[in-house]
């Protein structure tokens, strides 16, 4: 019997360890590999564009209503000059058509001018057509080895058809024309728009268009600066005459409503005084009116 007992013994221990070794290590099946989301995969077939938001350029503005050197009067209430010093960021809006143009999808023949015969007159191409002063909306732009190409929307029947032109006006050499759905899908990667072949080129004779821009402060820039000085006139008091300038301080997102105004008093008897670093030399002042030049900045 104690025989007998030691066998099974012997037998189960085995059986139990694999048992266990099992649970440590799991099923052995394999485990869905995790693949990272790669985002949209843009098409490399040459027959799909991506517009994406047009972009800006920066320049600074510096404009002064005053002139070192020259003499000059400011009524009561009125400006004596005006200073803005800003970042401006300008990005293309607008498209305006300086001369009449139009797909054609006949080649005319030779010594025959393109007239509507030859012209597309059915199909998406048709709406590839503009008049002198015509006005387009600027969709996006897109940007090739380096080049922008602006893109123009223009009104097609069945969706929305665009022109691509470089900086200059003149249509994208190679394919210029793309249509999308009119409600066509925004990605991260941009707007996808499907090229169009075209049977003629658009006459190259010079830029089709001329481009409109919008102004705006460039928000990342902390340089703004915008005040006026303005002449109020003459009181008295312990000293004798003083006259008053108010100085007004504008935001840049509020140019008609001052967002600080001091009033800065002087002496009737100087003759020059410091403004907000300018030093004006002043000729006369009275109830009406202040005579002054602005003699550095």
């Amino acid at each position: 019997m104690t025989l007998k007992v030691e066998l099974l013994r012997l037998l189960v221990a085995p059986i139990a360890g694999i048992v266990m070794l099992m649970g440590c290590v799991g099923t052995g099946k394999p485990r869905p590999a995790h693949i990272a989301d790669q985002g949209p995969v843009a098409d490399t077939s040459g027959n799909v564009a991506y517009v994406q938001t047009v972009p800006s350029t920066t320049r600074v503005v510096r404009s002064a209503t005053y002139q070192v050197g020259m003499q000059r009067a400011a009524a009561v209430g009125e400006p004596m000059f005006t200073v803005r010093n800003y970042t401006a960021a300008e990005r293309v809006v607008g498209a305006v058509a300086v001369r009449p143009f139009r797909q054609l999808c006949k080649q005319p023949a030779a010594g025959q001018p393109a007239g509507e015969d030859v012209a597309c007159r059915s199909g998406r191409l048709a709406s590839l057509r503009g008049n002198e002063g015509d006005r387009f909306g600027v969709a996006g732009a897109i940007t090739e080895a380096g080049s922008t190409y602006y893109m123009v929307r223009l009104p097609a029947p069945d969706g929305l058809l665009y022109l691509a032109l470089d900086t200059n006006g003149r249509p994208r050499r190679g394919r210029y024309a793309a249509w999308s759905q009119n409600d066509p899908a925004i990605t991260p990667i941009g707007i996808p728009v499907r090229w169009q072949d075209t049977p003629v080129g658009l006459d190259e004779e010079g830029p089709l268009f001329r481009f409109e821009t919008a102004q705006s402060v460039a928000p990342e820039r902390g340089n703004f600066v915008h005040y006026e000085v303005v002449y109020r006139g003459v009181t008295m008091n312990y000293r004798g005459m003083v006259f008053h300038l108010l100085y007004r301080e504008y935001s840049s997102e509020r140019a008609d409503v001052p967002l600080y105004e001091q009033d800065l008093e002087y002496a009737a008897g100087v003759s020059t005084i410091d403004v907000l670093g300018l030093r004006l030399r002043v000729h006369d002042v009275n109830e009406s009116q202040i005579v002054y030049t602005v003699v550095s900045d």
